[in-house]
């Protein structure tokens, strides 16, 4: 995988974890009705702890893939 698919890769996914955390379309509303389904999962994993969980991982996604486009950036220029 070259450096600049992954520094594009690191930041969609980590767009799409924003999304969640923003609730776009309702989405982790739409995930929690999904999971809670299964037993002992409702109660733990709601929905403002799965929006918090996205957002502080698509934090992290974002910034990682920010850093790896100026790094690659600066290589090849």
């Amino acid at each position: 995988m070259t450096a600049w698919f992954r520094a594009v890769y690191d930041l969609g996914v980590g767009m799409a974890l924003m999304l969640v955390a923003f609730d776009v379309g309702a989405i982790a509303g739409r995930l929690h009705g999904r999971l809670a389904r299964r037993p002992r999962v409702g109660a733990v994993l709601t929905p403002l702890v799965l929006r918090a969980t996205c957002a502080g991982l698509g934090a992290i996604g974002v910034a990682v893939g920010a850093v790896r486009l100026v790094a690659w950036y600066r290589v090849t220029a």
